[in-house]
């Protein structure tokens, strides 16, 4: 049976509220807003949920499609074919300044509200008093949907934004639309900004934020409440969004982070792939050679090394169930820490020796500083981690059992590290030519999410070894602010130095910067959830509760006892 990637990621975004449904589902598509490219994707998008058994009404300013589709119905008239593209100029042939064709966007969307609400089938929509069990919209300036989902009373929507992520959309979700390292739709800018970009793209951003507000949605909700009472403000109506579909990859375009409610689906209308000549196999088998060794799926299963030796028994008891759970599958482990641990099926276990009375001190010296968020307990947890990161690398880079990994003489697919302020240990995977995965038992430090190209923005995003909220005071702002950049500071200019120097020192010339080296972890596996956690980059997966193991029933226990 083929694979295709395309029908695969429509299916997959389509069940994500369409999973096998007693019932089919109503649904409406409403293009209140949309170009020949945008019509493309909705589309696409109504043909995917027929095939799926719903029975789906489309309603947009474009032709029909010449064959029917299974299950899609649509409902707009001759008359207003065309009423968007007959008013407004190819986009890519526009020069000079571009918020003039912003405005003229802005206009030809409310001019063509204007005509939908006055559309006979539109209204005979809204008076059939028809049950909807979803309405699917156009997030990039279709705001006259918003109207309609609110006439409707109740009803869920998703927004379809055919250019990616929009401040708006994102806003209204609860996610940051951080104009610092995200460039503006109407601007040319790269992620990696200058510093006057910057300043010259949040001003874009507030700008055409702004205008949109001003031009687009209140005068939007005006036509709307002029023809129907009772409606809410369209502000309200908009934060209520179930789900933003975003045609954007996250191999394409600025990083940013993502709420599980904002979902990529960049190819959602890309129809099935013809065959590759033979000599594509190639380029095939290539591919399945890099997902094979990095995840280790193998006749004989992979090598895997997992080393922590900085990681105290709360550390383990979250690592160790990946170790078993990688062993049970047939993969070859090895753990590597600080305690002599119990060997199961697949998994040999290293203790490095003389260390596991310096974890507990320094556990006892970090919890000693829990819960107090201040200069001065923040500045010890920061000497008491250092210390101990540079004894843990010392000791182990320097232990025999060790050495045949760091001469590279051990078969081994892939390595395992913390991201507990070990990274002396990246020298492991690097002489070996290894893929890496970071484990981290506490969450993402601000210095990792840098690492990955994204911006821990601590005006919202509590340091973790504070113990704030993301609804912190202006004062505790401040704080957390000063607390990002002194503990980036410190391991930038003092915990790497030093660990750069003694893997020089231990190994030798030729072992690329340490921060370079973080830079290449392949994934991230975060003790957390994204419930508790603010927005991450797909390269960061939550495993929050990925030691818990199945509860035990509970004993009967005869009411005459508690007598």
């Amino acid at each position: 049976m083929k694979i295709r990637p395309c029908r695969v990621l429509t299916f997959a975004v389509v069940l994500t509220f369409a999973v096998a449904p007693a019932e089919p589902a109503e649904i409406l598509i409403a293009v209140t807003f949309g170009t020949k490219s945008h019509h493309q994707l909705f589309l696409a998008y109504a043909k995917a949920l027929g095939v799926e058994g719903h029975r789906v009404t489309l309603y947009s300013p474009h032709k029909h499609a010449e064959k029917p589709f299974v299950g899609v119905e649509e409902i707009s008239r001759e008359e207003m074919w065309g009423f968007i593209d007959q008013r407004m100029p190819n986009a890519f042939n526009v020069t000079g300044e571009k918020s003039r064709y912003t405005q003229l966007v802005f206009q030809v969307s409310l001019d063509h509200c204007r005509a939908v609400l006055e559309d006979p089938p539109f209204l005979a929509l809204l008076k059939s008093r028809r049950r909807f069990d979803l309405v699917v919209g156009n997030g990039l300036f279709g705001d006259c949907v918003l109207g309609l989902v609110d006439a409707l009373r109740g009803v869920p929507f998703v927004l379809l934004n055919p250019p990616g992520a929009l401040p708006w959309t994102s806003e209204a979700t609860g996610a940051p639309h951080a104009a610092a390292f995200v460039p503006n739709l109407h601007t040319a800018f790269a992620p990696d900004m200058s510093f006057f970009q910057r300043v010259k793209n949040l001003f874009a951003t507030q700008m055409l934020k702004y205008k949109r507000r001003v031009n687009l949605l209140l005068p939007t909700e005006a036509l709307w409440h002029r023809k129907y009472q009772g409606l809410r403000r369209f502000s309200e109506v908009e934060r209520e969004v179930s789900l933003v579909l975003l045609n954007s990859h996250v191999s394409h375009g600025a990083p940013r982070p993502l709420l599980p409610d904002q979902v990529e689906v960049g190819g959602l209308h890309c129809t099935p792939a013809r065959a590759l000549p033979k000599s594509g196999m190639m380029v095939k088998s290539a591919l399945c050679f890099v997902v094979l060794s990095l995840f280790g799926v193998g006749a004989n299963g992979a090598e895997i090394l997992i080393i922590h030796p900085l990681a105290s028994r709360s550390h383990l008891n979250v690592l160790q169930p990946l170790a078993k759970a990688l062993g049970a599958r047939g993969h070859n482990v090895t753990l590597v820490s600080a305690y002599g641990l119990k060997e199961s099926k697949g998994v040999r276990t290293l203790k490095v020796p003389g260390f596991e009375e310096d974890m507990k001190e320094a556990g006892k010296g970090m919890w000693v500083q829990e819960g107090q968020t201040s200069v001065v307990g923040v500045a010890f947890m920061h000497w008491v981690i250092h210390a101990a990161a540079l004894k843990a690398c010392n000791i182990t880079l320097t232990w025999g059992p060790l050495k045949p990994y760091l001469e590279a003489k051990m078969k081994l697919d892939l390595v395992v590290t913390s991201l507990f302020f070990e990274d002396c240990l990246l020298a492991i995977p690097y002489l070996n030519r290894v893929p890496f995965v970071y484990f981290s038992p506490a969450g993402l430090f601000s210095h990792n999410a840098f690492a990955q190209g994204h911006f821990d923005n601590p005006s919202f995003v509590p340091g973790i070894m504070t113990t704030y909220t993301h609804r912190m005071s202006f004062w505790q702002r401040i704080f957390n602010t000063l607390m990002y950049y002194s503990t980036m500071a410190y391991v930038r200019y003092f915990i790497i130095p030093d660990e750069q120097k003694l893997v020089k020192e231990l190994i030798g010339e030729g072992i690329p910067p340490l921060e370079e080296l973080a830079s290449n972890a392949s994934l991230y596996l975060l003790n957390s959830d994204v419930s508790a956690d603010c927005p991450r980059m797909p390269v960061s997966i939550s495993v929050g509760g990925m030691h818990v193991v199945p509860s035990k029933p509970l004993s009967r226990v005869s009411w005459a006892s508690f007598i």
